[in-house]
C-alpha cells in the first residue's frame, strides 16, 4: 500500500512539476510578443499580471491553505514587501524591458543562470562548493555566452545584436539570486505558497505607485490579442504555475523537482520556434545544452548532513 501511495504521489507530483515548467516557459513567449509589438509598457503589464495573479492566488489559498494564508504578521508583510520589490518586481520589470531587445530563447537561457548565481552567493552563509559545482558554474557561464552569440565560430563579440537585452536579463537573474538567499528563512517558515501570495500582493501595490511616480512611456493596451495574453499571464504562468510548484514540492524530492525545471527553457525554445519564428545556430544549441548541464552540476549536491534534500524557496524564477 505504501509503495502504491508513493507511486501515486510520484505521478501527481510529476504532473504538477511538468505543468509548472511548461507554463513558466510560456512566460517568455508572451513577454517577447507583447514587448516586440510595443502594445503595452513593462510597468503596466507587470502591474496587471501581478494584481490579477495575487487575487487568484489568495482565492486558491483560502480553499487549499486556509489555515496558513492569513497567519502572517505585519512584520512578515513588511519584510516580504521589500523582498518582493527585489525578487519579483525588479526582476520582472527587467525581464519585460530586456525582451524589447532580445529573443525569448535568449531570455530563458540567461535567466536559467540564476541557480549558478545562488550557488556562489550561498558561500556567504558558509556553504561549501565542490569541484563539480565549480565546473558546472564555468560550463553554464561559457554555454550562456555561446547561446547568446558572444562566443561564436567567428570568435568573441562583445557587442552583439541582443547584448543590451541580454545584460538586462542577466541583472534580472542576479536580482532573483539575491532574493532567494535573503528570503530563505521567512519562506521556509511561512511556506512557499503563502510567501509568494503575499509578495505578489505587495508588489502589485508597489507597481501601482511606481506607475504614477516613475517617468515612462505609458501604453494602455487596446487590442484584443494583447488583453488575451495579459489575462493568460495572470491565470496560468502566474497563479496556476505557482500553485503547481507548491503542490509538486509536497509530492517530490527537491532533487527530482529541480530536474524537471530544466524543461522550462526547452519548452521556451520549441514554442519560440513555432510561434515567434525564432531559431538557433548550432553553436547556440551547444551552448544551451552546456547551460542546462552546468545548472544540473551546480544543483547536484543539494543535501544536508543527514542526507535529506534542502528545501529552498521557489528557486526558479519566471
Amino acid at each position: 500500500m505504501a509503495s502504491q501511495q508513493e507511486n501515486a504521489d510520484l505521478r501527481v507530483g510529476l504532473f504538477w512539476a511538468v505543468l509548472n515548467s511548461f507554463l513558466w516557459g510560456t512566460t517568455f513567449i508572451c513577454s517577447r510578443y507583447l514587448m516586440r509589438s510595443h502594445c503595452i509598457d513593462p510597468i503596466s503589464v507587470c502591474l496587471l499580471r501581478f494584481s490579477g495573479g495575487s487575487v487568484i492566488l489568495f482565492l486558491l489559498g483560502i480553499v487549499f491553505y486556509r489555515d496558513k494564508i492569513f497567519k502572517v504578521t505585519w512584520k512578515d508583510v513588511l519584510q516580504l514587501s521589500w523582498l518582493g520589490a527585489l525578487g519579483l518586481g525588479a526582476m520582472n520589470l527587467l525581464i519585460f524591458t530586456g525582451q524589447m531587445h532580445t529573443t525569448a530563447i535568449n531570455a530563458a537561457l540567461v535567466i536559467e543562470l540564476s541557480p549558478i548565481m545562488i550557488l556562489f552567493l550561498s558561500l556567504w552563509s558558509g556553504e561549501k562548493i565542490h569541484k563539480y559545482q565549480y565546473l558546472g558554474a564555468v560550463l553554464g557561464f561559457v554555454g550562456c555566452l555561446m547561446a547568446i552569440g558572444v562566443i561564436s565560430t567567428k570568435g568573441i563579440a562583445i557587442k552583439t545584436e541582443h547584448i543590451n537585452g541580454d545584460l538586462l536579463l542577466l541583472i534580472a537573474a542576479a536580482c532573483w539570486a539575491v532574493y532567494v538567499i535573503l528570503s530563505k528563512k521567512i519562506t521556509e517558515r511561512l511556506g512557499a505558497f503563502v510567501s509568494i501570495s503575499w509578495i505578489m500582493l505587495m508588489v502589485s501595490l508597489e507597481l501601482f505607485v511606481l506607475r504614477f511616480i516613475f517617468p515612462h512611456n505609458c501604453i494602455i493596451p487596446h487590442r484584443t490579442d494583447t488583453w488575451m495574453i495579459i489575462i493568460y499571464l495572470m491565470i496560468f504562468p502566474t497563479s496556476v504555475a505557482y500553485f503547481a510548484w507548491s503542490e509538486a514540492m509536497t509530492k517530490l524530492k527537491l532533487s527530482l523537482l529541480n530536474i524537471t525545471q530544466y524543461l522550462t527553457p526547452v519548452f521556451t525554445i520549441i514554442l519560440a520556434w513555432i510561434l515567434l519564428g525564432e531559431s538557433m545556430s548550432l553553436m547556440s544549441i551547444i551552448g544551451a545544452c552546456m547551460v542546462l548541464g552546468g545548472v544540473a552540476l551546480t544543483a547536484k549536491d543539494n543535501k544536508t548532513k543527514d542526507g535529506k534534500c534542502v528545501k529552498c524557496p521557489v528557486c526558479h524564477p519566471r
